[in-house]
């Protein structure tokens, strides 16, 4: 029950309470508005898109086109099996498992789709156009209509908010693309 108590009143974990209020103090960032105020949605956030790259870990930004063929394989070898389980499938009780695993699936190939028209898996261009046509032709998605109407969207947004942050991708999207 000592788990439950408050940590304000709690001796044993005084220090590291503290050690949380001086974080939250040092980054800016407070857990709860005072009592009175509203919070302004239209304030900068407490922190930059740096930091957060910073905090991620090197390791996670590089790209392994052998990691990430490795889960296309799987999702693939998955769907097939769940597929043959199907057909000794013989009681509607099991049916409705058969579909969400299988849903999970088909979902994971569109991720790994989605991932392709962002470039994120792998560096070659071509290897992320070819995956990403597969996968979402597989599951009747058209990846090179869905990548132009992606690029289309944040261009017109970049035109909406001209002198901002949106026009600085809209720049950096079309030279990607």
């Amino acid at each position: 029950m000592a788990s439950l108590s408050n940590p304000k009143n709690d001796p044993k974990l005084e220090p590291e309470f503290d050690s949380l209020i001086n974080r939250e103090k040092m980054s800016g960032v407070e857990r709860e508005n005072k009592e009175g105020e509203e919070f302004d949605h239209g304030a900068p956030p407490p922190f930059k898109l740096a930091d957060i790259r910073a905090a991620i870990p090197k390791h996670c930004w590089v790209k392994d086109p052998w990691k990430s063929m490795s889960y296309v394989v799987r999702d693939v070898i998955v769907i097939f099996a769940l597929m043959i389980v199907a057909g000794y499938l013989d009681s509607w009780v099991v049916w409705p498992f058969y579909w969400f695993a299988q849903g999970i699936f088909f979902c994971a190939l569109f991720a790994i789709g989605h991932d392709c028209g962002h470039g994120s898996f792998s560096n070659s261009n071509k290897l992320n156009d070819v995956v990403g046509h597969i996968l979402h032709s597989s599951i009747l998605v058209p990846y090179h209509a869905w990548f132009q109407r992606r690029r289309t969207e944040v261009c017109l947004i970049c035109q909406e908010c001209s002198g901002t942050l949106h026009h600085f991708l809209c720049s950096y999207f079309l030279i990607i693309w």
